[in-house]
């Protein structure tokens, strides 16, 4: 769970201070994780300039992903699993899918009722 994720990160910044870029890098995918399973997310994927996310819930994904710079679509039908591709294309401004990847997780933690 999340908010047990941020009691660990903010015990590890008390006792060793400021984090280094990696770890920091680390902590947001880690953020990003958690609150997609939230949202029935199975995979995120980068491919090409999308992402490719893979969910059981296109329309809760849909609705935390609403104020993203991006578009959001449902692509193909249904797997086996239950999951539907979402494919989620930047803005013109937002070239890099990894900055793309950054508007999620912070789209997602929102979206999370605590």
């Amino acid at each position: 769970e999340l908010k047990v994720f941020k009691g660990v990160l903010g015990d590890l910044q008390t006792a060793y201070g400021e984090l280094p870029a990696a770890a920091k890098q680390l902590v947001q995918y880690h953020e990003l994780r958690i609150s997609a399973t939230k949202l029935n997310v199975d995979s995120i994927m980068v491919e090409g300039s999308d992402v490719v996310i893979r969910t059981r819930d296109p329309r809760a994904l849909k609705h935390a992903l609403q104020n993203v710079d991006a578009t959001v679509r449902e692509v193909g039908q249904r797997l086996s699993t239950g999951a539907v591709a979402v494919y989620v294309r930047p803005a013109k401004g937002v070239s890099d899918p990894e900055a793309l990847l950054v508007q999620f997780r912070d789209a997602l933690i929102d979206s999370e009722p605590f």
